[in-house]
């Protein structure tokens, strides 16, 4: 369940300290004129979409792992609204220039997307080839682990809300990883082959069947959503 913890220790120099962490969102609200300018899905990856709703809600996630102010980079390519959040929240960052923080903003979300799309891109990949290979996870077996996993590490129903207020998860959003952690194992043994071979393997099937938008374009994008 702590999938995409990433903590970082030790001193570093004031901006260092802002873009390194993944930061947590302090509100989402962006104009309608930002949003209307960002694509509906920020990739598609074998035929499926992936929402930019659903990528900006683990991108949430994803901060909220992380120690470190409360500012978030979601609106690609200008980057106000973490512009502002950053005045806002970090009175050392308030009188920086514009064009400076754009590219602290720019250098954060790019840091954070690429560890958010692996993520989403790669439980996608997973689980087309479990498709192929006739792997079938049940709903009964995720439960299963869900569970098992939950008394382990929250003896304590208390335990397990504290945990899902703080890392902004949901029930769901549980599921969906132990998911992805039995789609994995169950490929590796198909397969038989490590993590790393698998994913190598993995990448030279499905990278060319996955287009990403303008603006979240990664290492496993094999084209840009649009272009030939």
């Amino acid at each position: 369940m702590d999938r995409g913890d990433h903590s970082r220790g030790g001193s570093q120099p004031r901006r260092a300290r802002w873009l390194a962490p993944v930061a947590a969102v302090a509100g989402l609200a962006l104009s309608g004129t930002a949003l209307a300018a960002l694509p509906a899905n920020v990739a598609t990856v074998v035929g499926k979409p992936i929402s930019r709703q659903e990528f900006n809600h683990w991108m949430v996630i994803t901060a909220r792992a992380q120690p470190g102010p409360l500012v978030v980079a979601i609106d690609p390519p200008r980057f106000d609204h973490c512009i502002a959040q950053a005045r806002a929240g970090l009175p050392s960052l308030r009188h920086d220039s514009t064009r400076a923080l754009r590219k602290d903003c720019k250098e954060l979300f790019r840091n954070v997307s690429n560890v958010v799309l692996d993520f989403l891109i790669s439980a996608d990949w997973h689980e087309a080839e479990a498709a192929r290979d006739g792997i079938l996870i049940t709903t009964e077996q995720v439960d299963r682990a869900f569970a098992a996993q939950r008394q382990e590490l929250f003896p304590k129903p208390s335990q397990f809300t504290r945990f899902l207020r703080r890392s902004g998860q949901t029930v769901a959003d549980i599921k969906f990883r132990v998911r992805a952690t039995l789609v994995l194992t169950a490929l590796q043994k198909a397969e038989r082959l490590s993590a790393d071979a698998l994913d190598t393997e993995m990448t030279r099937r499905f990278k060319s069947h996955t287009a990403c938008a303008r603006f979240y374009v990664m290492s496993d994008c094999g084209r840009v959503a649009g272009r030939a």
